[in-house]
Parts: structure tokens; sequence; C-alpha cells
């Protein structure tokens, strides 16, 4: 029975008999075997890419390690269709505005003590055990302090609940 695998060091697939350890171009031990053999991954993938735009740059070298890393080929298969051209083009403006939360309501919550029932609670944010002390939101939902101040620097919503929070509108 033929098993394809994929070889990460130099970036292609290879089909053999053998129950290998090894890259049979290579030699490498940073091999997987692919899940899902019937789809393809693509040894080489071109990318039109517009006018002026610097391919060095993180973004585009990001996005270009992502499709390399893909599991198998879905990725690429759901990117075709002219979506990978909007992937593109997003990825390549600025990021979106945070939404900082006001200071002053961040200001006017305050750190509670556990009770046995939310004891060992965990934090959805760090997915860490709360142990003694917590932030509660109006919302009732529980963080760690510097978990939800963390949280708010960039977001106004509850990471559980998506309740909206003031706006900070310093910034």
């Amino acid at each position: 029975m033929t098993i394809r695998y994929w070889c990460h060091q130099c970036n292609k697939a290879f089909s053999t008999t053998d129950e290998v350890i090894n890259c049979i171009d290579c030699n490498s031990e940073f091999i997987e075997k692919l899940e899902h053999p019937e789809f393809q991954r693509a040894d080489n993938i071109y990318i039109q890419v517009p006018e002026g735009v610097d391919m060095s740059s993180e973004v585009i070298q990001r996005l270009l390690s992502f499709i390399r890393a893909s599991e198998d080929g879905m990725i690429l298969n759901m990117l075709q269709d002219s979506q990978m051209d909007r992937v593109m083009e997003e990825s390549l403006h600025d990021p979106p505005p945070t939404k900082k939360v006001c200071r002053e309501f961040i200001k006017s919550l305050a750190e509670t003590k556990l009770s046995d029932q939310e004891h060992n609670k965990e934090c959805v944010i760090c997915q860490d055990t709360m142990i003694d002390t917590a932030m509660p939101l109006p919302c009732k939902h529980l963080f760690h302090k510097d978990c939800i101040i963390n949280w708010f620097d960039n977001q106004n919503t509850c990471p559980e609940c998506r309740h909206e929070y003031p706006l900070d509108n310093t910034t």
C-alpha cells in the first residue's frame, strides 16, 4: 500500500510503500504522514501580487507560511475562486482600530474574593485556574484581573458573552 508523507524540510510530498522515518529526498526526519492522501499538497504556489507590494513583508511571509503549512489541500481549495485575492488585499491594509474600553469603566471594576462555587473556575482568557480572587464584570462573568484589563486594551466586549462595554473616546 502506498503511503503519502509531507517533508517539512524540503516542503514537498512524497509517496512510498515503506513505513519511513526519513524523507526520501533530503533524508530529514521532519516528516508527517498525510491524513488525507486524496488531497494533494501544492509543491509550488504562485500568487499574483499587486505592483509595489514588498514580497518580503511580514504579512506576506506569514500568509505564505500559513498556506504552506496547511494540513492538506483543503485550505488551498477554500482559497480558490478569487478568495485568495480578497485575503491578500485584506492582509495588506492596516489592522482594524482597537476598541479600547473606557478607563473609568475599568476603574469601577473591583476584584472580589471567589465563593466556594466559583473557586477553581477557569479564566477563559488565559485558561488558568482562578484560585482566590477574580474580576467580575457586570454581565457576571469572572476573569483574572490582569487578563481582563489586558483584554480591554483591544476589545470592548466580554470574552464569554460578547456584551459590549463603553469605549474610550480619548484615543
